[in-house]
């Protein structure tokens, strides 16, 4: 008898050990994909949602500019100030929330990309 509750109180701590690695998981890491890019990959990610934003409202893009000491600046896209509805609006929310999480990646990442203009609201 005994030895069925240490081989049921063993299987239960293994049970709940793995329940807590699964919860241990970071979830901004499974919600935000630009986690596992490069610096440079980042400033790529960056620099084509910018570009699409303004586009989207027909707007003329400057991106990104570089300083002396390599420091990537990404201006936040004007587009995001627009008023808009239906399809242009849905992308335009998709847009910011893909530079949010580039902003995000590239700050847990230390890349010096600086993120730079007036910010949208909800950035």
């Amino acid at each position: 008898m005994p030895r069925t509750i240490v081989i049921a109180l063993v299987a239960t701590g293994l049970l709940a050990g793995n329940s807590a690695k699964a919860g241990a998981a970071d979830p901004d890491f499974q919600r935000n994909p630009y986690l596992t890019y490069s610096c440079k990959e980042l400033v790529l990610a960056a620099t084509q949602a910018s570009v699409r934003a303004d586009e989207d409202v027909g707007i003329k893009s400057d991106a990104t500019s570089k300083n002396a000491a390599g420091e990537t600046t990404i201006f936040w896209p004007k587009a995001f100030f627009a008023n808009g509805s239906g399809e242009k609006a849905t992308d335009l929310s998709h847009l910011k929330q893909e530079m949010i999480s580039i902003e995000q990646a590239s700050v847990q990442g230390q890349c010096q990309i600086q993120f730079d203009g007036p910010r949208p609201p909800g950035a």
